[in-house]
């Protein structure tokens, strides 16, 4: 039972990411320079440079750390389907050869299938803003979004497998 309401929560969280990244896409291209414009100010008073210069570095950024927490949350409810769809997953190191596979075969799994759904949330999202008033739909956001998915899902897997491995016995009361 409490996998479904972690489950039910990661899967909430995902949706609100999603529905964020949407709502930043559909804003039309003044609105959205003029929102990251305050930002850029701020980023070009810490470096000490002119605030043209960090524009493209501060709007990449935004892409890839947007979808790095897209791709974080979608590991942990895709790990938390496969926990309560398939039982429990093995992250520990394996015995034999056939555990082995088993086990490699879960982790790719858990961090493959977040990875394609996060870049195809990506592309979707870069073709939604073909019809967004002077926004574009470029391969190279495309890109960034897709590392940034890959880096979320892989510091999330990294988390996950850490969190397992040191878990600390709570005393019982």
């Amino acid at each position: 039972m409490y996998q479904k309401y972690k489950l039910q929560i990661h899967t909430g969280i995902t949706i609100l990411i999603m529905a964020f990244i949407f709502y930043q896409s559909a804003l039309p291209a003044v609105l959205s320079s003029e929102m990251s414009g305050h930002l850029e100010r701020i980023v070009a008073w810490i470096l000490g440079k002119p605030s043209e210069s960090v524009t493209f570095a501060v709007r990449k950024a935004a892409h890839v750390t947007e979808f790095a927490a897209l791709g974080m949350s979608l590991f942990y409810t895709v790990r938390d389907y496969l926990e309560w769809k398939c039982g429990r997953i093995n992250v520990s190191v394996p015995q034999n050869r056939l555990t082995s596979q088993s086990a490699a075969s879960d982790r790719m799994h858990r961090i493959v299938l977040p990875w394609v759904i996060g870049t195809l949330y990506a592309i979707s999202d870069e073709i939604h803003q073909l019809f967004v008033e002077g926004r574009s739909c470029e391969v190279r956001d495309m890109l960034l979004d897709s590392v940034g998915v890959a880096a979320g899902v892989l510091l999330a897997n990294w988390l996950d497998r850490y969190r397992r491995r040191h878990k600390c016995e709570r005393p019982r009361r």
